[in-house]
């Protein structure tokens, strides 16, 4: 819990403490291994998110934040296939997904495979018809 309050509060250094500490009590727990993960992102340390959500996902390999994440770090990294792959896993895992969907067509745009983005994309509406961010 003290992990996140201090996210929430923008202490991220806390935050990272705590979830280190968490981790360190506990190392087989995949929501810590993530959060862990969103606060190194949180402060530009890619290589340590992309170390952590790999963690998250050996303990719990359906862990669908850490996929989802772990696609948005590597897009922030300019790793067009790597994104794809993970926001792909994140579909495959939960179907359900809105975020995932939005996020995997966006990454689409350096393959310039247009209609297998629009394709992506389209599921997303029938998840969230009046999403703003699929539309866009």
């Amino acid at each position: 819990e003290m992990g996140v309050w201090h996210s929430r509060a923008g202490d991220y250094l806390g935050s990272k403490a705590s979830f280190a500490e968490a981790v360190r009590l506990k190392p087989a727990r995949a929501d810590a291994w993530s959060n862990l993960g969103v606060v190194n992102h949180h402060m530009g340390r890619f290589q340590e998110a992309l170390a952590a959500y790999l963690t998250s996902i050996k303990m719990q390999p359906m862990y669908v934040a850490s996929y989802f994440n772990m696609g948005k770090v590597k897009q922030e990294l300019g790793d067009a296939v790597g994104a794809v792959e993970a926001f792909e896993e994140a579909v495959r895992i939960r179907p359900t997904y809105f975020e995932a969907y939005a996020s995997w067509g966006g990454a689409m745009t350096p393959f310039r495979r247009w209609r297998r983005a629009s394709e992506i994309l389209r599921e997303s509406l029938k998840l969230q018809p009046q999403s703003a961010e699929a539309l866009y």
